[in-house]
């Protein structure tokens, strides 16, 4: 096995925390997409009821 020199371990060591952060950045915008969707079908709903009080 070959050892990595102190400059290809930091470069290692720097992509796999940038890819951790990516993940995380991913994760959190889907999570928020999921969240807004959910909202969204309540928002619908709420004024659909309105909507059908008035009628």
């Amino acid at each position: 096995m070959k050892k990595l020199s102190s400059k290809d371990y930091y470069i290692e060591k720097e992509l796999s925390e940038k890819h951790s952060l990516e993940c995380r950045i991913y994760n959190a915008h889907s999570q928020l997409n999921y969240h807004e969707s959910i909202n969204n079908i309540l928002n619908c709903q709420t004024i659909v009821n309105s909507l059908c009080k008035f009628s």
